[in-house]
């Protein structure tokens, strides 16, 4: 970090105290809830199945293309159903979203899987950690002025903060049915009245869309949750209605600090949903993995009922430090680097 060509040895060493404060909070909240750190691959063999373009890389004594990492989920799983109680890992992620003031090539996240846990659990967790962290940069008074990027809006961050299910706020304020979730010129209709403008391409991407808006309407953070099957990764359902599933996600305005879900457990439903994973690549053009039958033999064997949480520990720093740029929250911008504008 540079100002007028010196280093800005201050704002460094802010950054670097407030980024050790947060793990340190963090940690210390997990460890005395009998969780262990551990560590998993970043090199993976075979690409997430996630429908996303994804950095790979290939060693130069074989030829079978690796991935780097977008996020260390599968393998936690592993480890519950290799006998873990309560892992969480700070690690390190890849992914090919463009670079922006909430987007970075390569982030930290926070993932913490853990058996007998729910997606309401972990929603407690979240603002446990959350608070944690916010209150270890030394900020506990300022619970009431962030502005995310790119909005006007400034939000509170005093608890209690909103849990809200989808299905029910639509119902209610829209008069938009479970069954309307899945219809896509119904969708559409809803993306008119929420947010406007041109459509996306898919109503996938619509819903994704409107939701992200709802969120922002609320004054405090708010966890929407209760998602329908086709967002998100793998849940289980929801008891009320099947074509939902137990899925949340932590928003800021526009900003999604986290998302949790209880673990989809059935070995024959997980297998559907990387196989349906494969296709949906195909379909928007992404050239679609092979399927890691290895990753889906070991969770199969008994991944036994579970939850996981997934927290932007950058993105928790912005929060923390008020910042506007996601890019600051780093000693040195890679925003910069990649687009060529760190030129010396």
């Amino acid at each position: 970090m540079r100002q007028n060509g010196k280093s800005n040895n201050a704002s460094v060493s802010a950054l670097l105290s407030a980024r050790d404060a947060i793990f340190v909070a963090i940690r210390h909240e997990l460890r005395n809830m009998g969780s262990i750190e551990v560590s998993t691959p970043i090199l993976c063999p075979y690409p997430d199945i996630a429908p996303v373009y994804q950095f790979s890389t290939t060693h130069p004594d074989f030829q079978h293309i690796a991935s780097l990492r977008i996020a260390p989920t599968e393998y936690l799983k592993r480890l519950l159903v290799e006998g873990a109680e309560n892992v969480f890992e700070f690690s390190t992620n890849f992914r090919t979203d463009p670079t922006d003031v909430t987007h970075l090539p390569e982030f930290t996240s926070l993932e913490v899987m853990m058996r007998h846990k729910t997606c309401n659990d972990m929603i407690e967790l979240t603002k446990n950690l959350c608070y944690a962290g916010i209150v270890a940069v030394g900020v506990e008074s300022k619970l009431d002025n962030f502005q995310p990027p790119g909005t006007e809006h400034v939000y509170s961050l005093e608890f209690p903060w909103e849990i809200v299910s989808i299905r029910h706020f639509l119902s209610v304020e829209y008069g938009f049915s479970a069954d309307d979730f899945f219809k896509p010129n119904k969708v559409f209709k809803l993306y008119r009245q929420v947010v406007g403008g041109v459509y996306p391409l898919s109503y996938i991407a619509a819903l994704d869309e409107i939701i992200t808006v709802i969120a922002a309407s609320f004054e405090r953070p708010v966890f929407v949750k209760e998602y329908p099957n086709y967002l998100g990764g793998p849940a289980e359902p929801c008891r009320e209605d099947a074509r939902f599933k137990e899925r949340a996600e932590l928003f800021i305005g526009t900003l999604e600090l986290a998302n949790m879900s209880s673990n989809l457990t059935d070995a024959i439903a997980l297998r559907k949903w990387h196989n349906d994973g494969a296709k949906v690549k195909e379909k928007q053009g992404i050239k679609p993995n092979e399927i890691d039958h290895g990753l889906l033999d070991a969770i199969s064997q008994g991944l036994p009922t579970s939850a996981v949480l997934g927290l932007g520990i950058d993105r928790l720093i912005m929060v923390s430090l008020k910042l506007n740029d996601i890019a600051l929250t780093r000693p040195f911008s890679y925003n910069k680097i990649f687009n060529g504008s760190n030129k010396q």
